[in-house]
């Protein structure tokens, strides 16, 4: 009787200590290292079943997009759309300028959102005009006009396109 009541009691100060050493520790984690409390360490099978509530997914939405034009003394266009930054979609204009053989490629425009035209004026050695807006019917309507204007010729649209938002996320 005596053997069974120490048993009993030894039994119950084991849970004690056991209820005390997962003190101060969140869900799922109980105290180790050399003395209790100090470091918290994941409990063997915790997180499998559902037991720890999944990360939030990511939102997802729509990303404007840049787009730029650069232009050569020697008639090439480099244009770019779709970049998810201005300074790259002014580089790979500069580099597509580059690419189909402009010596001396210049920034013309870099433009969010938008649409872009580029007109070329029908007289040799006249430079071409960029213009961006919410369409291309309305860069064409502005810049038309202007560059006939500036030139004394008839224009003509050499190059249009317009960035396009993408989806990120989910």
């Amino acid at each position: 009787m005596i053997l069974k009541r120490s048993c009993l009691l030894l039994l119950v100060l084991l849970f004690v200590g056991i209820a005390q050493a997962e003190q101060g520790c969140p869900d799922g984690l109980y105290p180790g290292g050399a003395a209790p409390g100090q470091i918290c360490i994941p409990m063997p099978g915790y997180g499998i079943g559902g037991n720890v509530p999944a990360a939030a997914a990511p939102e997802s939405g729509w990303k404007l997009t840049w787009g730029a034009v650069a232009l050569s003394s020697t008639g090439e266009i480099g244009a770019i759309t779709g970049q998810p930054s201005e300074s790259k979609a002014k580089r790979e204009a500069l580099a597509r300028c580059a690419g189909y053989g402009g010596k001396d490629c210049k920034l013309n425009l870099a433009y969010k959102n938008q649409c872009v035209v580029v007109v070329w004026p029908s007289v040799a050695g006249a430079s071409a005009f960029p213009q961006s807006a919410a369409s291309i019917e309305e860069a064409s309507a502005v810049a038309l006009p202007a560059c006939a204007a500036k030139s004394g010729a008839q224009c003509k649209i050499a190059y249009s396109a317009c960035t396009e938002p993408v989806l990120v996320g989910n």
